[in-house]
Protein backbone atom coordinates (compact mmCIF):
# COMPACT_ATOMS: atom_id res chain seq x y z
CA UNK A 1 0.00 0.00 0.00
CA UNK A 2 1.30 3.09 -0.96
CA UNK A 3 0.21 6.12 1.25
CA UNK A 4 3.54 7.85 1.65
CA UNK A 5 2.63 10.63 -0.83
CA UNK A 6 -0.35 11.40 1.94
CA UNK A 7 1.92 11.09 5.17
CA UNK A 8 4.18 13.52 3.72
CA UNK A 9 1.46 16.14 2.77
CA UNK A 10 0.01 15.43 6.44
CA UNK A 11 3.15 15.81 8.44
CA UNK A 12 3.98 19.11 6.01
CA UNK A 13 0.46 20.54 7.65
CA UNK A 14 1.82 19.10 10.88
CA UNK A 15 4.74 21.09 10.63
CA UNK A 16 3.15 24.55 9.31
CA UNK A 17 0.71 24.67 11.79
CA UNK A 18 3.05 23.66 15.07
CA UNK A 19 5.34 26.37 12.95
CA UNK A 20 3.14 28.94 13.38
CA UNK A 21 1.50 27.47 16.61
CA UNK A 22 1.53 30.41 19.82
CA UNK A 23 0.36 28.20 22.45
CA UNK A 24 1.39 29.51 25.76
CA UNK A 25 4.76 27.83 27.03
CA UNK A 26 4.19 24.64 28.98
CA UNK A 27 6.35 22.05 30.27
CA UNK A 28 4.56 19.12 30.07
CA UNK A 29 6.41 16.52 28.53
CA UNK A 30 3.61 14.69 27.55
CA UNK A 31 0.87 17.52 26.49
CA UNK A 32 3.20 20.43 26.03
CA UNK A 33 5.64 22.31 24.00
CA UNK A 34 8.34 19.94 24.37
CA UNK A 35 6.40 17.46 22.08
CA UNK A 36 5.97 20.24 19.50
CA UNK A 37 10.13 21.06 19.85
CA UNK A 38 10.84 17.28 19.41
CA UNK A 39 8.58 16.87 16.26
CA UNK A 40 10.57 20.48 14.64
CA UNK A 41 13.58 18.93 15.90
CA UNK A 42 13.18 15.24 14.02
CA UNK A 43 11.61 17.41 10.92
CA UNK A 44 14.61 19.88 10.75
CA UNK A 45 16.81 16.32 10.95
CA UNK A 46 14.63 14.22 8.15
CA UNK A 47 13.67 17.40 5.71
CA UNK A 48 17.17 18.81 5.92
CA UNK A 49 15.23 22.33 6.61
CA UNK A 50 16.83 24.85 8.67
CA UNK A 51 13.75 27.04 8.88
CA UNK A 52 12.67 24.00 10.98
CA UNK A 53 15.90 24.16 12.90
CA UNK A 54 15.57 27.72 13.88
CA UNK A 55 12.15 27.43 14.89
CA UNK A 56 12.85 24.37 17.39
CA UNK A 57 15.51 26.43 18.96
CA UNK A 58 13.40 29.71 18.89
CA UNK A 59 10.44 27.65 20.80
CA UNK A 60 13.56 26.16 23.18
CA UNK A 61 14.55 29.38 24.28
CA UNK A 62 11.76 30.58 24.87
CA UNK A 63 10.44 27.89 26.78
CA UNK A 64 13.84 27.77 28.77
CA UNK A 65 13.04 31.58 29.39
CA UNK A 66 9.55 31.35 30.43
CA UNK A 67 10.75 28.30 33.13
CA UNK A 68 13.47 30.45 34.75
CA UNK A 69 10.90 33.24 35.09
CA UNK A 70 8.00 31.54 36.15
CA UNK A 71 7.48 31.61 40.36
CA UNK A 72 4.02 29.75 39.90
CA UNK A 73 3.69 26.21 41.60
CA UNK A 74 6.22 23.63 39.86
CA UNK A 75 4.93 20.15 39.05
CA UNK A 76 7.11 17.26 39.37
CA UNK A 77 5.95 14.72 37.35
CA UNK A 78 6.82 12.82 34.56
CA UNK A 79 4.07 13.56 32.73
CA UNK A 80 3.36 17.38 32.92
CA UNK A 81 6.31 18.24 34.86
CA UNK A 82 9.66 18.79 36.49
CA UNK A 83 11.18 15.02 35.60
CA UNK A 84 9.77 14.92 32.09
CA UNK A 85 11.31 18.31 31.20
CA UNK A 86 14.70 17.63 32.27
CA UNK A 87 14.39 13.79 30.19
CA UNK A 88 13.42 16.56 27.38
CA UNK A 89 16.42 18.82 28.23
CA UNK A 90 18.66 15.65 28.81
CA UNK A 91 17.77 14.34 25.11
CA UNK A 92 17.82 17.89 23.66
CA UNK A 93 21.16 18.71 25.18
CA UNK A 94 23.05 15.23 24.02
CA UNK A 95 21.84 16.44 20.41
CA UNK A 96 22.81 20.20 20.10
CA UNK A 97 25.62 21.18 22.49
CA UNK A 98 24.36 24.98 23.19
CA UNK A 99 21.25 23.17 24.83
CA UNK A 100 24.06 20.61 27.32
CA UNK A 101 24.53 21.24 30.66
CA UNK A 102 21.18 23.35 31.59
CA UNK A 103 19.98 21.26 34.59
CA UNK A 104 20.88 22.75 37.76
CA UNK A 105 22.50 19.91 40.43
CA UNK A 106 19.56 21.42 42.73
CA UNK A 107 17.20 19.76 39.88
CA UNK A 108 19.06 16.46 39.86
CA UNK A 109 18.95 15.98 44.22
CA UNK A 110 15.27 16.81 43.45
CA UNK A 111 14.53 13.88 41.15
CA UNK A 112 16.26 12.03 43.56
CA UNK A 113 14.16 12.93 46.52
CA UNK A 114 11.10 12.34 44.48
CA UNK A 115 11.57 8.90 43.14
CA UNK A 116 12.61 7.45 46.84
CA UNK A 117 9.73 8.84 48.44
CA UNK A 118 7.12 8.09 45.28
CA UNK A 119 8.71 4.34 45.69
CA UNK A 120 8.11 4.75 50.06
CA UNK A 121 4.84 5.81 49.36
CA UNK A 122 3.95 2.91 46.58
CA UNK A 123 3.24 5.26 44.12
CA UNK A 124 4.83 3.63 40.83
CA UNK A 125 3.36 5.19 37.68
CA UNK A 126 4.92 5.75 35.18
CA UNK A 127 3.50 9.08 33.66
CA UNK A 128 2.90 10.53 37.29
CA UNK A 129 5.06 8.58 40.08
CA UNK A 130 8.62 6.73 40.59
CA UNK A 131 9.07 4.94 36.78
CA UNK A 132 9.17 8.52 35.24
CA UNK A 133 12.14 9.25 37.43
CA UNK A 134 13.48 5.96 36.21
CA UNK A 135 12.99 6.27 32.96
CA UNK A 136 14.49 10.02 33.29
CA UNK A 137 17.91 8.49 34.51
CA UNK A 138 17.84 5.95 31.64
CA UNK A 139 17.62 8.44 29.13
CA UNK A 140 20.25 10.45 30.71
CA UNK A 141 22.75 7.44 30.86
CA UNK A 142 21.46 6.44 27.52
CA UNK A 143 23.44 9.96 26.45
CA UNK A 144 26.06 10.77 29.20
CA UNK A 145 29.61 9.39 28.15
CA UNK A 146 31.14 10.66 31.90
CA UNK A 147 32.22 7.28 33.46
CA UNK A 148 31.86 8.72 37.25
CA UNK A 149 28.63 9.90 36.28
CA UNK A 150 27.30 6.90 34.30
CA UNK A 151 28.27 5.34 37.29
CA UNK A 152 26.68 7.19 39.81
CA UNK A 153 23.16 6.64 37.97
CA UNK A 154 23.62 2.92 38.12
CA UNK A 155 23.56 3.63 41.74
CA UNK A 156 20.41 5.17 41.56
CA UNK A 157 18.76 2.95 39.84
CA UNK A 158 19.63 0.12 41.64
CA UNK A 159 18.88 1.61 45.05
CA UNK A 160 15.58 2.39 43.30
CA UNK A 161 15.30 -0.84 42.11
CA UNK A 162 15.55 -3.14 45.47
CA UNK A 163 12.50 -0.78 46.84
CA UNK A 164 10.76 -1.62 43.72
CA UNK A 165 11.04 -5.06 44.56
CA UNK A 166 10.31 -4.42 48.09
CA UNK A 167 6.75 -3.34 47.17
CA UNK A 168 5.90 -5.66 44.68
CA UNK A 169 2.79 -7.98 45.56
CA UNK A 170 3.45 -11.22 45.47
CA UNK A 171 0.73 -13.88 46.36
CA UNK A 172 -0.49 -17.74 45.15
CA UNK A 173 1.01 -16.70 41.83
CA UNK A 174 -0.23 -13.29 41.24
CA UNK A 175 2.92 -11.28 41.31
CA UNK A 176 2.75 -7.63 40.37
CA UNK A 177 2.62 -4.02 41.79
CA UNK A 178 -0.79 -2.72 43.78
CA UNK A 179 -2.62 0.32 42.34
CA UNK A 180 -5.34 2.13 44.48
CA UNK A 181 -8.33 2.36 42.93
CA UNK A 182 -10.28 5.16 45.74
CA UNK A 183 -13.07 6.27 43.91
CA UNK A 184 -14.53 3.25 42.56
CA UNK A 185 -16.20 1.40 45.72
CA UNK A 186 -15.31 -2.23 44.35
CA UNK A 187 -11.41 -1.94 44.94
CA UNK A 188 -11.92 -0.32 48.50
CA UNK A 189 -9.13 -2.94 50.43
CA UNK A 190 -8.43 -4.70 47.83
CA UNK A 191 -5.60 -4.79 46.03
CA UNK A 192 -6.02 -4.13 42.23
CA UNK A 193 -2.69 -4.77 39.82
CA UNK A 194 -3.11 -2.27 36.79
CA UNK A 195 -2.19 -4.03 33.22
CA UNK A 196 -1.48 -0.98 31.15
CA UNK A 197 1.81 0.10 30.30
CA UNK A 198 1.14 3.66 31.56
CA UNK A 199 0.47 3.57 34.87
CA UNK A 200 0.76 -0.28 35.89
CA UNK A 201 2.68 -3.51 35.63
CA UNK A 202 3.48 -3.79 32.23
CA UNK A 203 5.34 -0.53 32.53
CA UNK A 204 7.32 -1.74 35.34
CA UNK A 205 8.21 -4.57 32.81
CA UNK A 206 9.35 -2.38 30.36
CA UNK A 207 11.34 -0.21 32.71
CA UNK A 208 13.22 -3.12 34.09
CA UNK A 209 14.34 -4.30 30.75
CA UNK A 210 15.76 -1.35 30.50
CA UNK A 211 17.99 -1.81 33.88
CA UNK A 212 18.70 -4.68 32.45
CA UNK A 213 20.27 -3.91 29.29
CA UNK A 214 22.38 -1.35 31.32
CA UNK A 215 23.71 -4.18 33.90
CA UNK A 216 21.64 -3.11 36.85
CA UNK A 217 21.73 -6.35 39.20
CA UNK A 218 20.81 -8.55 36.83
CA UNK A 219 20.63 -11.41 38.55
CA UNK A 220 17.36 -9.50 40.33
CA UNK A 221 16.14 -7.76 37.70
CA UNK A 222 16.19 -11.00 35.54
CA UNK A 223 14.25 -12.30 38.40
CA UNK A 224 11.21 -9.80 38.51
CA UNK A 225 11.18 -9.95 34.70
CA UNK A 226 10.29 -13.63 34.52
CA UNK A 227 7.69 -13.25 37.59
CA UNK A 228 5.88 -10.10 35.48
CA UNK A 229 6.19 -12.24 32.08
CA UNK A 230 4.71 -15.18 33.93
CA UNK A 231 1.87 -13.46 35.84
CA UNK A 232 0.85 -11.54 32.75
CA UNK A 233 0.97 -14.85 30.57
CA UNK A 234 -1.46 -16.43 32.99
CA UNK A 235 -4.10 -13.79 32.54
CA UNK A 236 -4.56 -13.88 29.09
CA UNK A 237 -7.98 -14.48 28.31
CA UNK A 238 -8.59 -17.03 25.63
CA UNK A 239 -12.52 -16.81 25.48
CA UNK A 240 -13.05 -15.86 22.26
CA UNK A 241 -16.71 -14.61 23.07
CA UNK A 242 -14.45 -11.37 24.25
CA UNK A 243 -12.82 -9.20 22.02
CA UNK A 244 -10.11 -8.19 24.49
CA UNK A 245 -7.37 -10.93 26.44
CA UNK A 246 -6.28 -8.63 28.91
CA UNK A 247 -8.71 -6.54 31.74
CA UNK A 248 -7.75 -2.79 32.80
CA UNK A 249 -7.36 -4.54 36.07
CA UNK A 250 -6.88 -7.56 37.72
CA UNK A 251 -7.46 -8.33 41.28
CA UNK A 252 -7.70 -11.69 43.03
CA UNK A 253 -10.92 -10.51 44.90
CA UNK A 254 -12.87 -9.31 42.02
CA UNK A 255 -13.78 -10.84 38.81
CA UNK A 256 -13.42 -8.15 36.24
CA UNK A 257 -14.43 -7.57 32.81
CA UNK A 258 -11.86 -8.01 29.67
CA UNK A 259 -12.53 -4.76 27.84
CA UNK A 260 -9.68 -2.87 27.65
CA UNK A 261 -9.14 -0.91 24.49
CA UNK A 262 -6.48 -1.29 21.68
CA UNK A 263 -3.73 1.11 22.75
CA UNK A 264 -0.36 1.80 24.03
CA UNK A 265 -1.59 3.33 27.53
CA UNK A 266 -3.76 -0.47 28.21
CA UNK A 267 -4.61 -3.27 26.62
CA UNK A 268 -3.81 -6.12 24.28
CA UNK A 269 -1.02 -4.89 22.64
CA UNK A 270 -0.01 -2.67 25.67
CA UNK A 271 1.17 -5.86 27.37
CA UNK A 272 1.86 -7.59 23.92
CA UNK A 273 4.71 -5.17 23.78
CA UNK A 274 5.62 -4.85 27.72
CA UNK A 275 6.31 -8.95 26.99
CA UNK A 276 8.23 -8.79 23.29
CA UNK A 277 10.42 -6.43 25.04
CA UNK A 278 11.24 -9.13 27.74
CA UNK A 279 11.71 -11.42 25.40
CA UNK A 280 13.85 -9.20 23.36
CA UNK A 281 16.44 -8.70 25.99
CA UNK A 282 15.96 -12.08 27.97
CA UNK A 283 16.33 -13.92 24.81
CA UNK A 284 13.84 -15.85 25.54
CA UNK A 285 11.53 -17.33 22.51
CA UNK A 286 8.96 -18.54 24.61
CA UNK A 287 8.08 -15.26 26.01
CA UNK A 288 8.40 -13.39 22.56
CA UNK A 289 6.28 -16.07 20.76
CA UNK A 290 3.40 -15.15 23.35
CA UNK A 291 3.62 -11.68 23.04
CA UNK A 292 3.39 -12.14 19.10
CA UNK A 293 0.53 -14.12 19.26
CA UNK A 294 -1.25 -11.62 21.60
CA UNK A 295 -0.74 -9.05 19.05
CA UNK A 296 -1.48 -11.15 16.46
CA UNK A 297 -4.99 -12.20 17.98
CA UNK A 298 -5.97 -7.98 18.31
CA UNK A 299 -5.66 -7.90 14.68
CA UNK A 300 -9.05 -9.01 13.64
CA UNK A 301 -10.29 -5.83 15.96
CA UNK A 302 -11.36 -2.85 13.87
CA UNK A 303 -14.86 -1.37 15.22
CA UNK A 304 -15.03 1.11 17.69
CA UNK A 305 -17.21 -1.05 19.88
CA UNK A 306 -13.81 -3.60 19.78
CA UNK A 307 -11.07 -0.86 20.04
CA UNK A 308 -12.23 2.17 21.84
CA UNK A 309 -10.31 4.01 19.14
CA UNK A 310 -12.14 7.81 18.40
CA UNK A 311 -9.14 9.42 17.40
CA UNK A 312 -5.16 8.95 15.69
CA UNK A 313 -3.56 9.79 19.41
CA UNK A 314 -0.43 8.05 20.34
CA UNK A 315 -1.93 7.18 23.46
CA UNK A 316 -4.95 5.45 22.65
CA UNK A 317 -5.53 6.64 19.47
CA UNK A 318 -4.64 5.10 15.62
CA UNK A 319 -1.29 6.53 15.14
CA UNK A 320 -0.09 4.60 18.47
CA UNK A 321 -1.25 1.16 17.45
CA UNK A 322 -0.14 1.83 13.75
CA UNK A 323 2.99 2.39 15.32
CA UNK A 324 2.78 -1.04 18.21
CA UNK A 325 2.01 -3.24 14.78
CA UNK A 326 5.01 -1.33 12.75
CA UNK A 327 7.86 -2.60 15.61
CA UNK A 328 6.27 -6.12 15.66
CA UNK A 329 6.56 -6.47 11.82
CA UNK A 330 9.79 -5.19 11.84
CA UNK A 331 10.72 -7.72 14.37
CA UNK A 332 8.69 -10.65 12.78
CA UNK A 333 7.84 -9.65 8.78
CA UNK A 334 4.48 -11.43 9.66
CA UNK A 335 2.25 -10.17 7.07
CA UNK A 336 -0.80 -9.78 9.55
CA UNK A 337 1.23 -6.96 11.34
CA UNK A 338 1.77 -5.07 8.34
CA UNK A 339 -1.86 -5.29 7.16
CA UNK A 340 -2.73 -3.79 10.87
CA UNK A 341 -0.65 -1.47 10.45
CA UNK A 342 -1.34 -0.23 7.05
CA UNK A 343 -5.22 -0.11 8.04
CA UNK A 344 -4.42 2.27 10.72
CA UNK A 345 -2.09 4.35 9.29
CA UNK A 346 -5.12 5.09 6.48
CA UNK A 347 -7.52 5.96 9.70
CA UNK A 348 -4.97 8.16 10.57
CA UNK A 349 -5.04 9.53 6.73
CA UNK A 350 -8.66 9.52 7.24
CA UNK A 351 -8.91 11.50 10.49
CA UNK A 352 -6.76 14.25 9.37
CA UNK A 353 -10.00 15.60 7.91
CA UNK A 354 -11.13 17.85 10.46
CA UNK A 355 -9.78 21.18 9.21
CA UNK A 356 -12.07 23.53 11.09
CA UNK A 357 -11.71 22.13 14.34
CA UNK A 358 -8.23 20.47 14.50
CA UNK A 359 -4.56 21.00 14.23
CA UNK A 360 -3.46 19.98 11.06
CA UNK A 361 -6.93 18.67 10.50
CA UNK A 362 -6.74 16.08 13.52
CA UNK A 363 -9.27 16.11 16.40
CA UNK A 364 -8.62 15.11 20.05
CA UNK A 365 -11.23 12.63 21.18
CA UNK A 366 -12.45 14.10 24.93
CA UNK A 367 -15.28 11.77 26.24
CA UNK A 368 -18.92 11.49 25.02
CA UNK A 369 -18.73 12.88 21.76
CA UNK A 370 -16.74 15.91 22.80
CA UNK A 371 -13.67 16.69 21.18
CA UNK A 372 -10.82 19.24 21.59
CA UNK A 373 -7.22 20.24 20.15
CA UNK A 374 -3.94 19.01 21.24
CA UNK A 375 -0.33 19.93 20.15
CA UNK A 376 0.89 17.19 22.66
CA UNK A 377 3.27 14.30 22.24
CA UNK A 378 1.07 11.72 24.04
CA UNK A 379 -2.88 12.68 22.75
CA UNK A 380 -1.97 15.45 20.23
CA UNK A 381 -0.29 16.41 16.56
CA UNK A 382 3.61 16.08 17.68
CA UNK A 383 3.08 12.56 18.14
CA UNK A 384 0.71 11.76 15.49
CA UNK A 385 4.03 13.82 13.04
CA UNK A 386 6.42 11.68 14.89
CA UNK A 387 5.17 8.22 14.50
CA UNK A 388 4.49 9.55 10.65
CA UNK A 389 7.59 11.30 9.84
CA UNK A 390 8.78 7.53 11.13
CA UNK A 391 6.88 5.48 8.23
CA UNK A 392 8.75 8.20 5.83
CA UNK A 393 12.43 7.55 7.69
CA UNK A 394 12.33 5.06 9.84
CA UNK A 395 13.85 7.06 12.94
CA UNK A 396 12.38 6.48 16.16
CA UNK A 397 14.64 7.33 18.49
CA UNK A 398 12.31 9.64 20.15
CA UNK A 399 10.14 6.46 21.60
CA UNK A 400 12.25 5.66 24.29
CA UNK A 401 10.03 8.92 25.83
CA UNK A 402 7.32 6.37 25.79
CA UNK A 403 8.99 2.76 27.02
CA UNK A 404 9.73 1.90 23.32
CA UNK A 405 13.31 2.19 23.13
CA UNK A 406 15.08 -0.98 22.52
CA UNK A 407 11.88 -3.02 21.34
Amino acid sequence: MDYNTNINQIVNEIFFALDKDKSKSDISLMEGTPGVILFLYFYSIAYNDNHAKNQYEKKLNKLLKDFNDDSGELKYTYCDGLIGFLTFLNFIGAKNNEYSGLIDESFEDSIYEIMMSDLKKKEYDFLHGALGAFNYYLIKFKYCENDNERAKIKGILGEGLKILDEISYNSAGDFGWNYPIYDDPRFKDKICINMGLAHGTPGVLAILCDLHRIKIDTVLTEKLIYKICSFLISKRSTDLSSYSQFPFYYSPALSLPYDSPLAWCYGDLSVATALFKAGHILNDESIKDNAISIAQTTTHRKSVKQTSIFDSSFCHGTSGIAFLYQVFYKHTNKQEFKVAKDYWIEKTIEYSSFKSEGIAGFRTYAGEDHWGRSIGLLKGVSGIGLVLLGLLFEETEWSGFLLLDNV
